[in-house]
């Protein structure tokens, strides 16, 4: 609803009605969502053949983008990067809004982990794994090299602290322990990884390892991290909010802090940092701003010279891609008009699809909004039929478009109907 309500409060909809040998267009600015404008009564002109009634500012030939393309020419904000590598998604449209290197082999460091803590979540998911299991801890994980959480050799750690310990501490030795128990050995963990990059997608990654220790058979792009990323962000919703915004852990009398620098003020609620001497600093961050609709916005920063920068510049992207655009979403099944038929009935117009797009800021108070539609309209008339389309014009940059689809099925009018119709001096023809 509150998307609906975005449409229509900040763009001018025009909807076109008809009457016989006339176009005429309906605003509805500050409508309620459940707003209609009815077509005339009147019967439609024509030879009974289906034509469409264009506005006066939607031409029928024009050339037309789809729903979710942003339309040709116009210009998107850019911005320099500290860093080698980056990619900004928004996932609430899934709009690309920064793409600097984002297909070029990287090491990801311990960005890695959030491939280990996904496989994790999907065995508890299938019930192979349970939070409260204990995991042996083997000598080759305890004195795993780099980040630890200080576990000790030979000892069985719940699988819940394993999870915090490799969010939270980006411990190596906890990586290396459930990709033991999970896996049978790092290697074949390392399998496990790659099989779950080929189905979901990641096709430029490949791991040697479950914590991002450097390896030359070890790389990864920002745009697969995203994927990975995006992934257990609609996969796993609970278990990403209850994790990854997580500032702090305490384990064996150790307290230790979350390096992701960006929960503390709030500019992000999750993901993962990294460093290597192969990768510098990297980080995972994704951050969801209120709004109609919320957005959801991903970040993939990676080859910065510091771990300050890396923290001022993601925080910085983050802000640019809320600041410099907007968003418009148009879901499938959306009301847009009811029309009258000939003789009698009426018929609902809704979109046949989603449309989801990110403009740049202040494009959508230049847009309008023209539904056009077929006529004569005459029942039967099938569920999802396509009986017009809704077009989305911004200054004179190519249209957006999406079908216009009927509602439910409408039956024709019965004998009695159409005698009313006939005595009446109304005709399909008329």
């Amino acid at each position: 609803m509150m998307a609906t309500n975005l449409i229509i409060l900040t763009l001018v909809l025009y909807t076109v009605s008809g009457t016989p040998g006339a176009n005429q267009e309906q605003k509805a600015v500050g409508a309620a969502p459940s707003a209609v404008a009815k077509q005339s009564s009147a019967v439609p002109s024509g030879k009974g053949s289906r034509k469409i009634v264009p506005s006066a500012v939607a031409k029928t030939d024009e050339k037309t983008h789809s729903s979710s393309a942003v339309p040709s020419g116009l210009k998107m904000p850019t911005t320099t990067v500290q860093g080698r590598y980056a990619y900004l998604k928004d996932l609430s449209t899934q709009c690309v809004l920064l793409d600097k290197g984002a297909d070029e082999s990287m090491a990801p460091s311990s960005m890695t982990k959030i491939v280990t803590v996904y496989l994790m979540l999907q065995a508890l998911a299938q019930k192979s794994l349970d939070w409260l299991d204990l995991i042996y801890v083997s000598k080759n994980a305890a004195k795993r090299p780099g980040s630890r959480m200080f576990i000790k050799p030979e000892e069985s750690i719940p699988v819940i602290d394993l999870l915090k310990g490799i969010v939270v501490t980006s411990g190596n030795d906890a990586c290396t322990a459930i990709a033991e128990h999970l896996g049978g050995s790092e290697e074949g963990f390392a399998e496990l990884m790659n099989g779950l990059a080929l189905n979901v997608g990641m096709n430029n990654s490949h791991f040697t390892n479950a914590s991002g220790l450097p390896d030359g058979g070890h790389y990864s792009t920002c745009k697969d991290l995203a994927i990975i990323a995006e992934r257990t962000i609609t996969d796993f919703p609970k278990e990403y909010a209850q994790f990854y915004k997580m500032t702090s852990f305490k384990f064996n009398g150790i307290q230790q802090t979350n390096r992701n620098d960006l929960l503390k003020d709030g500019s992000a609620d999750g993901m993962k940092t990294g460093m290597t001497d192969a990768g510098k600093y990297g980080i995972v961050a994704t951050a969801v701003r209120p709004g109609h609709p919320p957005r959801r916005l991903l970040l993939v920063l990676n080859g910065v010279a510091s771990a300050s920068l890396r923290a001022a510049e993601a925080r910085r992207l983050l802000n640019w891609g809320f600041q410099r655009f907007e968003s418009l979403v148009v879901p499938k099944g959306r009301h847009i008009s009811t029309l009258s038929l000939w003789k009698e009935g009426s018929v609902n117009l809704v979109t046949e699809s989603d449309l989801a797009v990110t403009l740049p800021k202040g494009t959508l108070h230049r847009a309008k909004i023209v539904a056009r539609y077929y006529q004569p309209l005459t029942a039967p008339i099938k569920k999802d039929q396509k009986l017009g389309e809704l077009v989305i014009l911004i200054d004179e940059l190519t249209p957006m478009v999406m079908p216009l689809v009927a509602e439910k099925d409408v039956s024709a009018p019965g004998l009695w109907s159409t005698l009313k119709g006939w005595f009446s001096g109304h005709s399909p023809t008329a």
